[in-house]
């Protein structure tokens, strides 16, 4: 189920978009989301012809949308995991990268590995030769 952005006057909303617009909206982005090929928001709305400020405004100012946009990047985190497995978990790809963004298990990983390597690097030894001035 695809919405068009329709304008409304502007005593509906901030952006001229009616209580309607949020709730179908939000709906919209669930189904979106639930598709095991959606990956990203642009590809959402771009297809429902709403500017991508637009959609934020919208997810920053609506609790329909802000819910439906925290279960929407839940659901693009297990669609870029389960490509990610798939890739079998190829780190460096485009799909597995910005998984801290989408999953909290992913982040939580990704900050344990960089205060490894912070402790790692705190921890190493440093060298200094100093020369003899004996053997001179």
């Amino acid at each position: 189920m695809v919405y068009k952005s329709t304008k409304h006057n502007i005593k509906n909303g901030r952006y001229g978009h009616s209580r309607n617009w949020h709730e179908n909206t939000a709906t919209a982005l669930k189904e979106w989301a639930m598709k095991p090929d959606s990956l990203e928001f642009a590809e959402f709305f771009t297809s429902i012809d709403i500017p991508e400020s637009t959609f934020y405004d919208a997810v920053r100012d609506n609790d329909y949308m802000k819910a439906a946009h925290s279960f929407a990047k839940n659901r693009i985190g297990v669609n870029r995991h389960k490509i990610a497995v798939a890739n079998k978990l190829n780190v460096n790809s485009v799909i597995a990268y910005p998984l801290p963004q989408y999953l909290k298990s992913w982040r939580d990983e990704d900050e344990r590995r960089a205060s490894l390597k912070q402790s790692d690097e705190n921890n190493k030894s440093k060298v200094i030769i100093i020369d003899s001035l004996e053997s001179k």
